[in-house]
């Protein structure tokens, strides 16, 4: 369930694998309906060392994990899933917060360390930065800045133009052209216009992925 604040701006490269441990059953179907969504493949499990297993091969991109659990807690499970996979993403979510467990947790390697009861937008915040880190977001802004700044330099190149060349034709510096073709800035319709006729050709070929 996305969180009505949530935005829609940034969104999964790929559907996200989400897998929770609880040995609390009510609580696994809780978080099951919080963290639903387009995208997600959720799963869940009561019994730790039963998820250990799973998560050595099921390339999971989060794992949202309780601490205080019977046979393998949360934090041995965790010492053991960094020994084969240092990537997965980790949420703590325990009812028995404290100072020296979110110390060890945030030492092995995990995200975000909540709270139960957890709110919607804290775990979307949560998941959002671990897929934000791990380069898993794409930005359609980002994107199309980065086919423009492309496609400047292509004609650019074609036509054997310095980046002042086409600067001092277009009426803007070298910098700001620099900073278009590496998609560090968003030129105005009047300068991307200018760049266009610098450059000869229609504007909607500098658009154009």
């Amino acid at each position: 369930m996305k969180s009505p604040d949530s935005s829609d701006s940034l969104k999964p490269i790929t559907d996200v694998k989400i897998m929770i441990v609880d040995d609390d059953p009510d609580i696994c179907e809780l978080l099951t309906l919080l963290l639903s969504d387009d995208g997600r493949q959720i799963e869940t499990y009561t019994e730790p060392q039963r998820a250990l297993e799973a998560l050595k091969g099921g390339n999971h991109h989060v794992l949202v994990l309780d601490l205080m659990m019977p046979g393998l807690d949360g934090m041995n499970l965790l010492m053991q899933l960094r020994q084969f996979d240092p990537d997965v993403g980790v949420i703590i979510h325990t009812a028995n917060p404290s100072l020296e467990s979110a110390t060890k947790a945030l030492k092995l390697g995990a995200d975000s360390y909540l709270y139960k009861p957890s709110t919607p937008e804290e775990f979307d915040e949560a998941i959002g930065k671990i897929l934000s880190v791990r380069g898993m977001l794409a930005d359609p802004v980002k994107n199309v800045l980065s086919g423009l700044g492309a496609n400047i330099r292509k004609h650019r190149h074609a036509q054997g133009l310095t980046l002042k060349q086409v600067a001092t034709n277009a009426g803007i510096t070298s910098g700001a052209l620099s900073m278009i073709e590496r998609a560090q800035k968003s030129p105005s319709l009047v300068s991307l216009l200018r760049i266009a006729r610098a450059l000869g050709v229609p504007i909607n070929e500098l658009i154009d992925a």
